[in-house]
């Protein structure tokens, strides 16, 4: 006999007749004196089931709503001191149009002083 997902069966423990609930992969999930005893077993656990994941899929929305737009910002955190200098990356050099040597910072401004006009 089937009910909710598991296969009810009866099994000889000795002298005593035992009630055993099978999942789908035949394992013994559970095992009572009597098959009413057994189906109230099986409604507790699978009622527990829900509840367990109506409170996960609560705590996923309370998750979901606290990284919205008005949700509340992490503290500012300290800056860390840096015990030693970094050393600074070298500077970039490109060649221009001549076919001169200029270094990146120097041709963004060559380039900003030559645009002041809308079409030029």
């Amino acid at each position: 006999m089937i009910y909710k997902r598991f296969e009810l069966s009866q099994s000889l423990n000795g002298d005593h007749l035992v009630y055993i609930a099978r999942n789908s992969a035949g394992i013994v999930v559970f095992r009572e004196a009597s098959e009413t005893k057994l189906k109230k077993t099986i409604d507790r656990y699978l009622k527990q089931q829900q509840q367990e994941e109506l409170l996960a899929s609560q705590k996923k929305t309370e998750k979901s709503l606290k990284k919205g737009l008005f949700a509340k910002k992490n503290p500012p955190q300290k800056p860390k001191t840096i015990q030693a200098e970094a050393p600074t990356p070298p500077t970039r050099i490109t060649r221009t149009q001549d076919g001169k040597f200029i270094s990146k910072s120097q041709l963004e401004k060559a380039e900003l002083s030559r645009k002041k006009h809308f079409w030029g």
